[in-house]
């Protein structure tokens, strides 16, 4: 797997590559967008948070602003188990009903 930095709101992240980018960042207004770095530091719009914390921003933000859709943009380098836990317990939280990885598209070389 090849792997570029990506730093957004300041947070390094290097996104795994795939062949598709799963979503259009600039098309999906009423979304929060949750990182994970490579020590496992969660982030929710740039800012860092505990675990509990976040999932509570998240609650709330669901609930009163219309925040349906959560992009996870996960270091390549992140615990898989913290990745796979964090995603269950948003999928969890009732009014969000998309959660996607963020990846960076491999550009093919012709």
């Amino acid at each position: 797997m090849v792997t570029t930095p990506l730093i957004q709101n300041g947070i390094k992240v290097e996104l795994p590559k795939g062949q598709v980018s799963e979503i259009d960042l600039a098309q999906q207004p009423k979304e929060w967008i949750v990182s994970i770095d490579a020590q496992g530091i969660l982030y929710l719009n740039g800012q860092s948070y505990s675990s509990e914390d976040l999932l509570q921003q998240l609650r709330y933000a669901s609930e009163n602003s219309g925040v349906e859709s959560v992009v996870v943009r996960a270091d390549a380098g992140a615990s898989f188990g913290t990745i796979i836990e964090l995603v269950d317990a948003i999928k969890n939280i009732g009014k969000i009903h998309y959660v996607a990885f963020a990846t960076e598209k491999i550009h093919s070389r012709s």
